[in-house]
């Protein structure tokens, strides 16, 4: 399992000696990512590599259109309507950056709904076999419930997963 590193553990490794630069620079990216994100993204079997990457891109894209609002302002690009071009991408930044943290609330919610749907299909499969408790004890059932979701079954992934897949093909 994938541990979930904290603000406070930043300081602390930072301020202690012989920590690499690469874990230093990976606490980095981290602590843009909320402790209830990271939690939502572990329990949706992300890697920390993948955790840093997503903190990465949204971070990235957030600079660009900030610094680009900020270069419009300061040199006073296109006039009176260039300072509302770049007030308006610098409160798009913040904006992106928000809306980009909080899309992490519905990839959990629909994963965990396919959690939950998995679940059923399981129960709704196992409910019968169980009922007939002369003929199958636990484990002979479990067996036979198997065989009937691995040719239904597929795993549950999140969207970063998905999209890793398809470009596998």
């Amino acid at each position: 399992m994938v541990k979930i590193v904290k603000a406070s553990e930043y300081q602390v490794a930072s301020v202690k000696k012989g920590t690499s630069d690469k874990l230093q620079k990976d606490l980095f990216w981290m602590r843009f990512v909320s402790p209830k994100h990271q939690e939502m993204l572990v329990n949706m079997n992300e890697t920390e590599a993948d955790i840093i990457q997503w903190s990465k891109k949204r971070v990235l894209y957030c600079s660009v259109f900030a610094l680009f609002g900020l270069m419009i302002l300061m040199f006073h690009m296109f006039g009176k309507l260039g300072f509302q071009v770049g007030i308006g991408l610098i409160i798009f930044a913040l904006i992106y950056y928000f809306i980009h943290g909080n899309s992490i609330n519905s990839q959990y919610k629909e994963y965990r709904f396919l959690q939950q749907v998995e679940f059923s299909k399981f129960q709704s499969i196992i409910i019968p076999f169980l009922l007939n408790e002369n003929q199958y004890s636990l484990f002979a059932a479990m067996q036979k419930v198997d065989k009937c979701l691995e040719n239904s079954a597929r795993p549950i992934m999140s969207n970063n997963q998905r999209d890793k897949e398809k470009r596998n093909f």
